[in-house]
């Protein structure tokens, strides 16, 4: 009986995943200027023979029987649960990680739009949203739920790290682009989060920025005075190169 009952919901997933993708596909080839633009609470925007719905990931045995296991748990959970006692929006989330496990990333989308259309203003599902889209290679669609999530809270720095990693992984000629989003990030915070001000000095190092790596530095070397002196070599390392 049990098994039956796995077997029954493993094909309405299967069932809804063909629709969704159906869906996705139709509305991306509409090419809408905005994923905002259309009649939903979000469309993907990228060229739809780009967008990867899916693909095969390495897990151990076990592990994925355990994944497909929490999935359909959390599928009969949201069947049963009462929106007006219990967080439904969290258990779309949960679910959406699971599939994200298993690179079902038609449905980790999906599910993440089910969590933004019962809390639309929750940062933290928007940049799991935007996380998602980067596997789907749906880089256009990912930096709009990444803003989103900063306009919901532009004091979230990770959001900018991630935006501005986002950058320049997948469009390096735009590099100036990803420095304006750390200094955003850094302006934001008044220039006081050294773990920040650490991962834009790392960045402008790596990517040729040398005075404005060293400018960030000398923050860090007055935000960290037990390393001053780990942090001056890298100064100094910097200063020989220019």
């Amino acid at each position: 009986m049990e098994t039956k009952k796995k077997q029954y919901i493993y094909a309405v997933i299967g069932a809804i995943l063909v629709i969704v993708a159906v869906s996705i596909i139709v509305r991306m080839q509409q090419g809408n200027a905005s994923p905002f633009a259309g009649p939903g609470l979000f469309t993907i925007i990228d060229d739809a023979n780009t967008v990867v719905m899916a693909e095969t990931t390495d897990l151990d045995p076990a592990v994925r029987v355990s994944y497909e296991d929490r999935i359909t748990g959390l599928v009969e959970q949201i069947a049963g649960a009462d929106p007006a006692t219990e967080e439904v929006d969290v258990y779309y989330s949960n679910l959406a990680l699971f599939y994200r496990y298993l690179g079902d990333y038609g449905h980790a989308y999906q599910a993440y739009l089910d969590s933004l259309a019962i809390e639309p203003k929750n940062r933290i599902t928007w940049v799991n949203l935007a996380d998602t889209l980067i596997y789907m290679r749906a880089y256009q669609s990912a930096e709009a739920a990444y803003r989103k999530a900063i306009e919901i809270n532009p004091g979230a720095l990770d959001t900018y790290h991630k935006l501005a990693q986002l950058y320049t992984q997948q469009y390096p000629d735009n590099l100036d682009k990803a420095k304006q989003t750390y200094q955003d990030g850094l302006d934001i915070a008044f220039g006081s989060d050294d773990g920040y001000i650490s991962h834009f000095a790392e960045w402008l190092a790596q990517h040729g920025y040398a005075k404005d790596a060293i400018g960030q530095y000398q923050k860090l070397k007055q935000l960290r005075p037990e390393s001053a002196d780990i942090i001056q070599r890298e100064i100094d390392r910097l200063s020989a190169a220019q």
